[in-house]
């Protein structure tokens, strides 16, 4: 291959063949390496909190169930107690009253002098 001098192009004529644009927008790249780099870290901070939260979240679900479930095994437990109390008070004769009879009380006699209505 030749070199392009040789062949009577340089750099101006090049550029004039590509459009006459130099690339210089008037941006300075220090500047959108700046912006890059908080983006960047701005982004990874709100993933990684995400992320926390997420995990957060899995946690409380984890052991609400897990509450529910040993609820559920309580209550199950409280009612076979329950039946089984049940069983017992149910005898085959009836209980004897709690309270004692009471005994009859006669009318005390009137006074000799009233006459009864």
């Amino acid at each position: 291959m030749q070199d392009l001098t040789t062949q009577g192009l340089n750099s101006t004529d090049l550029t004039n063949l590509t459009g006459g644009s130099d690339l210089n927008l008037g941006i300075d790249t220090g500047l959108i390496g700046t912006v890059m780099t908080v983006v960047t870290v701005i982004s990874v901070v709100l993933t990684l909190v995400i992320i926390v939260y997420m995990v957060l979240n899995i946690a409380r679900r984890w052991k609400s169930e897990k509450a529910i479930v040993e609820m559920a095994k309580d209550i199950r437990d409280i009612k076979t107690l329950l039946e089984k109390q049940v069983v017992e008070k149910t005898p085959s004769e009836p209980e004897p009253p709690v309270v004692p009879p009471v005994e009859s009380v006669e009318p005390a006699e009137q006074p000799s002098g009233q006459a009864a209505a």
